[in-house]
């Protein structure tokens, strides 16, 4: 091989070995880069709990008053007049606690994430909970007291009267095994009709959960706090099942006209 040859080999391995390094520390940069983007949220929606946690919440638990954000009420569904801007809070709506045991405080801002399982359990939002929370969110949850009458009976603490923030809470709390079953609870009994296979993993899309983290930190178990019910804007693709004797009658009254 003559010298001019040798050269020309030379330089293409000099080239090629500097095109190693470069393809590495591009793929080291990319690497570092994915894994901050992983842990570390960008412009994160957030939602804010209300003053003392709005006018119908019952000790540590129950129906919760939170502000949501641009992103947040971008997303929100058809809320109901009693379940939205409760409190005189603009661009609020009415939720309550998926988890036990999980502390949120009054009158603080939170990172949200949508999903369908909760942050500390890992339990699937299921149909009997996203059922009762969807018709409580649209107004059409029956004999639950959305005027308040009387005046501070809303927020409940047991199963009597019927109908209230407190009842609703345990019932929830319940389908998403929280919760032990009460046979004097209307939400949990039937005396409400409730979905088929109440207890079974939710797969709509009008309903999710909003994980709670700790703001500007990453979404990890050590920044995690509660998980809360939301009502989308994304269309149901079916409508719930019923399981009541009153639903099965009515459809065979329907068939017989």
């Amino acid at each position: 091989m003559n010298l001019k040859a040798e050269t020309r080999n030379l330089n293409t391995h000099i080239a090629t070995v500097g095109l190693g390094v470069t393809r590495s520390k591009n793929a080291l940069m990319l690497g570092i880069f994915l894994a901050l983007v992983a842990v570390i949220p960008i412009q994160a929606n957030q939602i804010t709990t209300a003053p003392g946690f709005g006018p119908y919440v019952i000790g540590d638990a129950g129906e919760f008053t939170v502000i949501a954000d641009a992103g947040v009420a971008a997303i929100l569904g058809n809320y109901s007049p009693y379940t939205i801007n409760q409190g005189g809070y603009a661009n609020s709506f009415q939720t309550f606690c998926a988890e036990r045991n999980e502390y949120i405080t009054a009158n603080t801002t939170y990172d949200v994430t949508l999903n369908t399982v909760t942050v500390f359990s890992a339990k699937p939002l299921t149909i009997g909970a996203a059922y009762l929370y969807q018709q409580f969110a649209m107004g059409l949850l029956l004999d639950y007291n959305f005027t308040d009458s009387p005046a501070g009976s809303r927020t409940g603490n047991n199963n009597a009267p019927h109908g209230t923030a407190f009842e609703l809470q345990r019932a929830l709390s319940y389908f998403m095994g929280e919760y032990s079953f009460d046979q004097y609870n209307i939400y949990m009994n039937g005396v409400v009709p409730l979905p088929v296979n109440p207890l079974g993993a939710y797969t709509g899309t009008q309903v999710s959960l909003l994980n709670l983290w700790a703001p500007g930190q990453p979404h990890d178990p050590a920044h995690a706090y509660q998980d809360l019910f939301v009502l989308t804007s994304v269309p149901e693709p079916s409508t719930f099942a019923l399981a009541s004797l009153g639903a099965a009658a009515l459809l065979a009254l329907r068939r017989r006209k």
